[in-house]
């Protein structure tokens, strides 16, 4: 009995994912934007230069307090806590399940204080970063031109997709994109021909080391034929479907125009200071106008048996409606 209840304690704590990975203190990297004097949980830390200073600090609800002083100033500043990531993976906790969670609330070691931390002393915006910025010389060249190279192979749209982008005001920009379609051995690009274009607007709303994070949304174009091997079945004078003896296979001219808007959240990373790559996520609408053009009129494109299923049908289904949109792909640029 005492060996099972001893067994089931164990199992508990040993739930808490927080309390496991994180543990119940936080390596925290101090940089301000001019040399300081530091006092932190009562210790005082004389600097003589600019560079990082590395903390260990215990875990806390509580905002850490950081003090910055030098010869004419003093001003505290209060790092606030935040949930621990590994607090989440509690949802996947065994054997109790969500125990963990419970257990990270009565031990108070959800909260960990963030790894890198900027604290501004002057120009009139006293605060501090949870994060350290990306360096303003960064931002000086305010061109891109970019490739997408996962386009090439795009099992829908293959194309060669070139972009320009041009940074204004350090935390908006315009990207214009162009991409030329070429042939894939399928019934979405095969004997493909066409362009596509587009012109997207961004925000950078945060800058962090070598990495900006972006919101933006795009309006885009395709214009676009291609070859598809497509099911049809002939009608009579009255339109009813001749199932027994009418159907046939036919490799059909497919003309479609595309017009889309999607935002998208992205990121941009610098790998050297004129080379970068960016990926990116949106969903949106997309209005699609597709037509087959040598397709005897009499014919009637066949749904088959799983239509609700079939993406060959509803990509080259004839007519004009609105679809949903997904975006996913990257690009690699050059800064200038």
């Amino acid at each position: 009995m005492k060996q099972g209840l001893l067994f089931l304690a164990i199992a508990f704590l040993s739930s808490s994912c927080a309390a496991i990975i994180s543990g119940k203190h936080s390596n925290v990297n101090v940089r301000t934007d001019k040399t300081t004097n530091l006092v932190v949980e009562g210790d005082t830390i004389l600097r003589d230069s600019n560079e990082t200073v590395y903390l260990k600090v215990e875990n806390d609800r509580a905002p850490l307090k950081v003090t910055a002083f030098d010869s004419t100033d003093s001003k505290p500043y209060y790092i606030r806590s935040k949930t621990s990531p590994a607090y989440w993976l509690n949802g996947f906790s065994a054997p109790f399940f969500f125990s963990g969670f419970l257990l990270d609330e009565i031990i108070g070691l959800k909260k960990k204080y963030p790894r890198n931390v900027y604290i501004y002393t002057e120009g009139g915006s006293y605060g501090y970063l949870p994060y350290f910025p990306m360096d303003s010389t960064l931002l000086e060249r305010k061109n891109k031109i970019t490739f997408a190279p996962i386009s090439i192979v795009h099992e829908y749209h293959p194309a060669f997709e070139f972009g320009y982008e041009r940074l204004h005001k350090n935390n908006f920009a315009t990207q214009v994109t162009l991409g030329v379609f070429r042939s894939w051995d399928n019934n979405f690009a095969r004997n493909s021909k066409g362009i596509k274009a587009s012109i997207e607007e961004k925000y950078f709303f945060r800058n962090q080391t070598r990495t900006r994070f972006y919101a933006s949304f795009v309006f885009e174009h395709h214009r676009k034929t291609h070859e598809a091997d497509l099911d049809f079945v002939t009608v009579d004078n009255q339109g009813i479907p001749q199932w027994e003896n009418g159907q046939f296979r036919q490799r059909t001219e497919v003309e479609k125009r595309l017009y889309g808007f999607t935002p998208r959240i992205g990121f941009q990373t610098y790998i050297t200071d004129r080379l970068m790559v960016e990926g990116f996520f949106g969903m949106g609408l997309r209005h699609r106008n597709v037509r087959h053009l040598n397709v005897d009129p009499s014919a009637r494109y066949d749904t088959g048996f799983w239509e609700w299923l079939d993406i060959d049908y509803e990509s080259n289904r004839p007519g004009r409606n609105v679809t949903s949109n997904w975006d996913l792909n990257f690009r690699i640029g050059w800064v200038f």
